[in-house]
């Protein structure tokens, strides 16, 4: 996961994962598959072979956040929301129908991405009528806050 290093990444580097990341190779209409669905090894219940899990996304959006994708960490953020919401917590989600794969109890999920997530669900009504800079700067707020909780 060398987005992680985010700004610190060659440039031609930092563009060639970002373009690979947002490809239909691994974004699927429910998040980041963490292997591609056109893959060979791809298993949709493979545990690391295909299945969206909530630590890689975060890790993935906390990367890509960092190298100014603000619009696409927002589309990985409603998307996994959207996937918790209709299929409830789970460790793991298929990639290709976003069912929710095994402990459905999980508590990853709301420690590194359902809490933001579904804040920012929440507060998108409100904040609708201020525009997309301010969602933008809500969710930075958010991203921030998490990071320091998860510091702790």
């Amino acid at each position: 996961m060398p987005i992680l290093l985010g700004m610190e990444l060659p440039e031609d580097k930092k563009q060639y994962m970002i373009r690979q990341l947002k490809s239909k190779r691994f974004c699927t209409e429910h998040g980041l598959a963490t292997e591609s669905p056109q893959s060979p090894l791809y298993e949709s219940d493979g545990y690391w072979r295909g299945p969206i899990w909530a630590p890689s996304t975060m890790l993935l959006a906390d990367g890509l956040w960092e190298c100014g994708e603000k619009e696409f960490v927002k589309s990985l953020t409603e998307k996994f929301c959207e996937m918790v919401l209709k299929s409830g917590c789970a460790e793991n989600f298929d990639a290709l129908t976003g069912d929710g794969l095994r402990d459905r109890g999980e508590q990853h999920q709301q420690r590194q991405h359902l809490q933001p997530s579904c804040q920012h669900v929440k507060d998108k009504d409100r904040l609708g009528e201020r525009g997309e800079e301010a969602e933008i700067a809500h969710l930075n707020r958010v991203y921030e806050e998490q990071r320091f909780i998860n510091r702790e």
